[in-house]
């Protein structure tokens, strides 16, 4: 049996139209979980990425492997086993389409990197399309090692800040985000740390409707993206052997 760990990061399930959302966000993660088991009351342990995810690979509190924030120097310790080296040396392939590196690229034989920021100050890089397409090259490298795989793959699009690439950016919003009628994003800007970090991205956006609706377009987008990463996997005739876990 395969294992394929999908993690898409912020991903709220109340915004899930499987899960009663009034938006049709996830229509191919709906056919998924028509057919899977859904956890309902499955909690992250930690915020943010970071410490959260080492504790999914090493099945450890935050307050026994001491990650505790973002981007620290504080490293998991080399005693603590993960996720990835138990499988390998179960005799697994192990991949990953990840960005962090740094801290998570342990037990991996192959680990595809891609960028995290820009460094001139811009906004961030990052989309599903990029994403799949490396996990779709990955999926065909492990299924030509004919033993058993598990790989692990990051989707970032519902994190901030939303840019859904178009038509996706209009998907759920026809007005004008602009607006000066508008006031509903009058508390945000009174915020210091929201009005310097979303000062690039909101600049000028006064209706906090339309960030919602950038948020569940951007779902929709990873929703798609994950669509075509699926269809490789049935074209491979995996599908039937491989456990798919979303979180």
């Amino acid at each position: 049996m395969n294992l394929i760990w999908i993690i898409i990061d912020c991903l709220r399930l109340d915004h899930l139209s499987c899960c009663g959302y009034q938006r049709q966000t996830s229509p191919n993660l709906d056919r998924l979980a028509a057919e899977a088991v859904r956890f309902t009351q499955c909690i992250s342990p930690h915020i943010p990425t970071h410490p959260a995810h080492s504790t999914l690979f090493s099945g450890q509190d935050v307050f026994t492997h001491q990650i505790v924030a973002q981007g620290g120097r504080q490293e998991l310790s080399p005693g603590i086993q993960l996720l990835p080296d138990l499988l390998r040396e179960a005799g697994y392939f192990t991949g990953a389409v990840d960005n962090m590196g740094q801290w998570f690229q342990r037990g991996f034989e192959r680990y595809e990197a891609y960028p995290r920021w820009n460094h001139d100050g811009s906004l961030p890089w990052r989309n599903g399309e990029e994403v799949t397409d490396r996990s779709r090259r990955l999926l065909d490298e492990a299924a030509a090692h004919r033993r058993p795989f598990f790989l692990f793959l990051h989707y970032w699009d519902p994190h901030t800040p939303y840019m859904p690439p178009p038509p996706f950016h209009r998907l759920f919003y026809e007005g004008n985000e602009k607006d000066s009628a508008h006031r509903s994003m009058d508390p945000v800007w009174k915020s210091p740390w929201f009005a310097n970090y979303f000062s690039e991205w909101l600049e000028g956006v006064t209706d906090r409707r339309y960030v919602i609706a950038q948020y569940d377009a951007s779902i929709a987008y990873a929703d798609v993206c994950l669509a075509r990463f699926f269809q490789r996997l049935t074209d491979l005739q995996l599908w039937d052997d491989t456990l798919v876990v979303i979180g």
